[in-house]
């Protein structure tokens, strides 16, 4: 198998990923209908935790992203490591975010 074709169902894997996080995000009610601008989120620094919460910065930037990489409108990452960071994140949360961080830690998975 070439590199290309390697990529290209990496790409394909990375969009339905994207749309299963978007729709996990959205039966927790954490999906914004009005979110703040990417540059916003970005000038946050990592993650955008000094300007949004983690759960913003996953749908403005990681789903968008995703969706990207799938579109080949943006390079496929070498890796990801935002599994460890939503683990930190959502350490002790209530409302229940596994099938989220098995999504997410999907990506890392592909990508690693």
């Amino acid at each position: 198998m070439t590199k290309t074709v390697r990529d290209s169902t990496k790409q394909a894997r990375l969009g339905e990923l994207s749309d299963r996080i978007e729709a996990e995000l959205r039966r927790l009610g954490l999906w914004l209908e009005h979110p703040p601008p990417e540059a916003t989120v970005l000038a946050g620094g990592a993650f955008g935790l000094g300007t949004v919460a983690f759960d913003t910065w996953l749908q403005v930037v990681f789903v968008n992203r995703l969706r990207q990489v799938a579109a080949g409108t943006f390079d496929l990452p070498r890796s990801s490591s935002v599994g460890a960071q939503a683990v930190r994140e959502w350490d002790g949360d209530p409302i229940g975010r596994d099938t989220l961080l098995g999504l997410i830690q999907q990506v890392d998975d592909l990508l690693s």
